[in-house]
């Protein structure tokens, strides 16, 4: 694997920053999944996403919960690719970082969901409802900014394609808008919920 793993901790907060996680074939089979599934997705009412005390959804993108189009998993490029963080030589290292990744690895589900986020719309910072989310951030098309934040703990990552972050799910998190001249740039992130039911 060339898949690089850099681990950091900033105040009470410990998360992993996976480069190379997707191969470059990967990154090109997870884009095609998504341009071909984005007709299928829906606004944040339907994808289940965060609301604010007042009701208001805080994610302004769409998305696709990849489990509910997939009967197979392995009919999806994307499902078997973000299957590698099951894999002991990824989890382990990250174990020895920090024990709460040990989460991943006595997990028995997880699922997947799609984002899409046209130029100016963003996710606000929320907590997921898992125990270790895993977001890869992908883009179609030349733009900039679209990474992802901490706002407590005043962290943010740059966007890289293929890029992914793996973190505690009860920690605030937010997607940074990304700007673009191109009306159809569209950043993209697979968050893969992982979890023990």
């Amino acid at each position: 694997m060339d898949i690089e793993l850099n681990f950091y901790r900033e105040k009470n907060f410990s998360h992993v920053v996976i480069d190379n996680y997707f191969s470059s074939t990967e990154i090109e089979e997870a884009l095609q999944e998504l341009r071909d599934l984005r007709r299928l997705a829906a606004g944040a009412k339907f994808t289940g996403s965060a609301q604010t005390s007042e009701g208001v959804f805080k994610k302004t993108g769409s998305g696709v919960w990849l489990d509910d189009v997939y009967r197979d998993r392995n009919a999806s490029p994307i499902l078997k690719a973000t299957r590698k963080i099951f894999d002991k030589r990824l989890y382990g290292p990250m174990i020895a970082f920090d024990v709460v990744f040990e989460f991943v690895a006595k997990s028995n589900f997880d699922q997947c969901l799609a984002n899409y986020y046209s130029v100016g719309e963003r996710y606000d910072a929320h907590q997921d409802q898992s125990r270790i989310t895993a977001v890869t951030l992908l883009g179609d098309g030349e733009f900039t900014g679209g990474g992802f934040a901490f706002p407590d703990q005043g962290v943010e990552v740059a966007f890289k394609q293929g890029r992914t972050v793996v973190f505690p799910s009860c920690v605030n998190h937010a997607s940074i808008p990304h700007l673009s001249a191109q009306e159809d740039a569209c950043r993209m992130s697979i968050a893969q919920f992982i979890d023990s039911k």
